[in-house]
């Protein structure tokens, strides 16, 4: 047998390639003809899902609005034609809670289902229903993203710090410190961490201000001066 340089080799391995090639094609146009169609049937699919979600995504902002401004409206005589307002307190407790409730059930496990508990949580707070108003936030916690979930986090270790739960605020505030988000920072977490544990353990709470009584940011500076203040005497240690 002559030998076959490599140049030839791979000509001739591109020619028998292509051959195969015609060949197939001439003996299973059908099929491709099917393939292709498939193909073209995917991407309609493909479209027709991208068209359904960005629809129901516009059904979701436009009930979040709707939501919101229940949630901004007032109480007495109306003073303008955008804000709703309603006879008594209430009535407006109950619009809000039944608006979020609505919308939390309806699009559970999206943004805009996190967002409704944690208005609903919110309201129940603020309406001094703490059970209610912790199940909410716990759904933030556990069905939010990394930016939501923070928020839910932090709202319960303020309901546990009300309730005298200062473990489990301690806890939560401890992880979104390790995990802060866009929506609430380590400086934040870290402060109100630091007045949690000021009675039972002042001595770290002492340590985490210092750092941030000092920051160029005015906000951060004040509150950790204003937690720094409330702390209780630090133990002085009598060395001989």
């Amino acid at each position: 047998m002559d030998k076959i340089t490599r140049k030839e080799l791979k000509h001739d391995k591109f020619q028998e390639e292509v051959q195969h090639s015609i060949e197939y094609v001439g003996e299973h146009k059908s099929q491709i003809k099917l393939y292709a169609g498939i193909g073209v049937a995917v991407i309609v699919i493909i479209v027709g899902i991208y068209s359904y979600m960005s629809s129901q995504q516009a059904q979701r902002e436009a009930a979040i609005k709707e939501a919101i401004k229940v949630q901004n409206s007032a109480v007495g005589t109306n003073q303008s034609p955008d804000i709703m307002v309603f006879k008594t307190v209430e009535e407006r407790n109950k619009a809000m809670v039944d608006a979020w409730t609505t919308l939390a059930n309806k699009y559970p496990g999206t943004d805009q289902g996190v967002t409704a508990q944690y208005y609903l949580g919110i309201n129940y707070a603020d309406m001094g229903k703490l059970d209610d108003a912790e199940k909410a936030f716990l759904v933030v916690e556990n069905k939010g993203d990394k930016t939501y979930a923070p928020l839910g986090r932090f709202a319960l270790a303020q309901i546990y710090e009300s309730r005298g739960k200062l473990a489990d605020a301690e806890k939560e505030l401890r992880a979104i410190a390790d995990s802060p988000s866009i929506l609430l920072s380590k400086e934040q977490a870290t402060i109100a961490l630091a007045r949690v544990i000021a009675k039972t353990k002042p001595d770290e709470a002492r340590k985490l201000l210092e750092p941030y009584r000092g920051s160029s940011r005015a906000a951060v500076s004040r509150a950790a001066l204003d937690a720094f203040a409330n702390l209780p005497p630090a133990v002085m240690s009598n060395k001989k």
